[in-house]
């Protein structure tokens, strides 16, 4: 079984190989075939930052922000992670050009230098219970009548939110 990839290893040189069987997460080893010389080795996936495989078929639901990544070896890349896609040693995400899938990408965890995640307040306050999605609801649509001000100052003029609250969750 030869499925051609890209490997990103943690110094940023990225390299193509060929799977030598399907690709588990789960495996510390990771064992391709060389395209250069065709001969087999194994790498541990401690010494990757990433393995990009071709672009799958799009989700039907892919309406989340994009997460800004940086990898110890330096490259950046927009990534939407999959859903159900976490694993001990790393994540599986969707790399984004614009609002296209490029690739998917299995990001292991000692490959990774920086990750920001750009989720709006309202939807980081309500992922942690300190807003209802009803408070949240209104308040996007008071927003939406003034735009005056951002969700945060809404949210503490209603009351439910301390200033505090919505610096710490920033």
């Amino acid at each position: 079984m030869k499925h051609k990839i890209s490997i990103e290893w943690l110094n940023g040189k990225i390299e193509d190989v060929s799977l030598t069987d399907s690709f588990s997460p789960r495996n510390p080893l990771l064992e391709v075939y060389d395209l250069t010389g065709g001969n087999s080795k194994i790498i541990p996936l401690s010494d990757l930052c990433s393995i990009h495989f071709p672009p799958p078929d799009p989700p039907k639901n892919l309406d989340q922000h994009a997460d800004e990544l940086t990898t110890t070896g330096g490259n950046d890349y927009r990534v939407i992670p999959v859903p159900k896609g976490q694993f001990e040693n790393g994540f599986f995400a969707f790399s984004m050009k614009g609002k296209t899938i490029e690739s998917i990408i299995f990001f292991t965890a000692d490959g990774i230098k920086k990750r920001t995640q750009e989720k709006q307040i309202g939807k980081i306050l309500h992922e942690k219970g300190t807003v209802t999605e009803t408070n949240l609801n209104e308040v996007v649509q008071e927003q939406a009548k003034l735009r005056k001000k951002n969700i945060g100052e809404y949210l503490v003029e209603q009351g439910g939110v301390s200033k505090e609250e919505i610096e710490t969750a920033i």
